[in-house]
């Protein structure tokens, strides 16, 4: 049987900055993206959740635990002395301490959950990590559980195998080997992950042949066992096993570089001034891209066409 192969295309860190924000809007209304992740600690938020309405933008919840100020308060181990998450990698180091409450992350990703449900008026249909720390030991568990009870069924798990060209680094492989781990939580929670791409397609090691290759590599995986329903064009398609239909997404990080204004509450990283989030926004919007998916026969969708069975 032929498989039907559907795509969904996330942009993080929706929110992060205006000029941020309105370059992810001109991937979506271009059809490079099919959708956006929201960080809701973004200084922008607010502001790009209307941006979004207006457009049409399908959003989900893009969960911040490691950069600016959290949502909720009275931390005394999620933050830091000044109040602010412990960063990408203090945040790691602590997880690896054992020196994070294991409540405060829950109370965290509760509120953050809440948040989003505030601005948009609807539970987010998926959520995933930023700087992918919701696979980190002791965290995965606690996150499955939040969301098995808010009743999401959708996450993200950067299982990639790695290009013959890329040069990861190590944080990029523990993040794979600890996303393999988290694989089994998820699966216990009921809540399901497509296939994925991204890792080795960021900035300036997004190419044309690396990113397509990296996308029907992702096919060609073991497709997930759970049986869900994707409405496309107003055509339910089902997964079975085996699969009448594989599911992947795409991570992608696109828009106008941050200026001096962006970030979550401690000023813009260096990630979100680069150029290379221009640099995305090329490669993704190009003829070259669409006209691959087109040859690939590659289906668009995003997270709002996905319920489950």
């Amino acid at each position: 049987m032929e498989q039907n192969k559907y795509l969904m295309i996330t942009s993080d860190d929706y929110g992060y900055s205006d000029t941020r924000d309105d370059g992810i809007l001109e991937c979506f209304k271009s059809g490079a993206i099919t959708g956006a992740a929201a960080i809701v600690n973004g200084v922008s938020i607010e502001s790009g959740v209307a941006k979004a309405k207006l457009c049409g933008m399908p959003l989900t919840l893009h969960l911040n635990l490691t950069e600016g100020h959290p949502v909720g308060s009275n931390y005394t181990t999620l933050t830091n002395k000044h109040g602010s998450l412990l960063g990408k990698m203090g945040f790691q180091e602590a997880i690896s301490r054992n020196s994070i409450s294991g409540q405060e992350i829950r109370d965290e990703i509760q509120s953050q959950i809440d948040r989003f449900t505030q601005l948009t008026n609807y539970k987010p249909p998926k959520v995933d990590g930023h700087q992918h720390a919701h696979v980190a030991p002791g965290v995965a568990e606690i996150y499955a559980d939040v969301l098995h009870h808010n009743g999401i069924g959708m996450t993200r798990l950067p299982i990639e195998t790695e290009a013959e060209d890329s040069a990861r680094s190590e944080f990029l492989k523990t993040i794979v080997i600890q996303s393999m781990a988290a694989s089994v939580t998820c699966q216990e929670k009921k809540i399901w992950s497509p296939n994925f791409a991204g890792l080795d397609t960021m900035g300036n090691n997004m190419t044309l042949p690396r990113l397509q290759q990296s996308v029907l590599k992702a096919f060609q995986r073991s497709s997930p066992t759970q049986e869900v329903s994707i409405a496309v064009s107003h055509r339910p398609a089902s997964f079975r096993e085996p699969p009448a239909d594989q599911f992947c997404e795409l991570m992608v990080h696109p828009g106008y570089k941050t200026g001096e204004s962006g970030g979550c509450g401690d000023g813009p990283d260096d990630f979100s001034r680069s150029g290379d989030r221009e640099h995305e926004m090329r490669i993704l919007m190009s003829q070259d891209m669409k006209d691959f998916w087109a040859k690939q026969d590659i289906k668009l969708i995003s997270f709002k066409d996905i319920t489950f069975i």
